[in-house]
């Protein structure tokens, strides 16, 4: 999952990523570039999640982006597939 952010200020920022019971989160790490390979643009701080999927269906994750004692949060779903070997 990628994750992008920014803060009219330049203050520095920290991001929380978690999911719920189908997915495990087991990483978020600051990148350079954005999920298309492009470079992450001027004043945005672009992030890296790997998601590990413990069962099938849908499942809800939350990024929520803190700044000089201010947080924003967005949400989302990602559809959780099983394997199929």
């Amino acid at each position: 999952m990628w994750c992008e952010a920014s803060d009219p200020d330049g203050d520095s920022l920290t991001i929380d990523v978690e999911g719920d019971s189908r997915i495990q989160v087991s990483s978020t790490i600051p990148v350079n570039e954005r999920w298309d390979k492009s470079p992450c643009p001027s004043g945005v701080h672009c992030y890296r999640s790997t998601l590990w999927g413990k069962s099938a269906g849908i499942a809800h994750v939350t990024a929520t982006v803190f700044a000089n004692g201010k947080q924003a949060s967005v949400e989302g779903t990602i559809e959780v597939r099983q394997d199929e070997f």
